[in-house]
């Protein structure tokens, strides 16, 4: 019962360090994401920058209006997608926090189902040794009572 309680708690320690090295890695996915979030973002905000400009030259110069009615749909083209990369990756993040949610409470079911059979373990250890203490006391009887007897014949 005693390599069994160790079996157990080595087996919790493997499956708890394989869970908090998951759950590292999520959190390392997760911090990844948002720098990249915030990346887009900066894009984005200089998309829409040179957006503005571009719609002041078409007003200034009449003979570049066409060129830069093609320079605008390209940039709102590149808008659109930054724009569906962003939705992209907080959807990635939010599944990615998700999973976080539940790798955690796995690791507490583990805990608490290991912590369990270690009581178990431990209750039945404590059984054993009590009988073992009970039949040793009954055999030292048992030699006294066999002693006497002997030395009745």
């Amino acid at each position: 019962l005693t390599q069994h309680k160790r079996s157990l708690e080595d087996e919790r320690d493997s499956k708890l360090a394989a869970h908090k090295a998951e759950l590292e890695g999520v959190e390392h996915k997760i911090e990844a994401e948002a720098a990249a979030i915030q990346e887009w973002g900066s894009l984005t905000k200089e998309e829409e920058g040179e957006e503005a400009v571009l719609l002041k030259k078409i007003d200034a110069n009449q003979e570049a209006h066409q060129e830069m009615e093609m320079t605008e749909r390209r940039l709102r083209d590149i808008l659109g997608e930054i724009n569906a990369q962003t939705d992209a990756m907080t959807a990635t993040i939010e599944d990615l926090e998700a999973d976080r949610g539940r790798l955690e409470s796995e690791i507490q079911a583990v805990k608490g189902k290991v912590q369990g059979e270690m009581d178990d373990a431990e209750f039945r250890l404590g059984v054993q040794a009590k009988a073992i203490a009970g039949l040793e006391g009954f055999k030292r009887k048992l030699e006294s009572d066999l002693e006497y007897v002997e030395g009745k014949l």
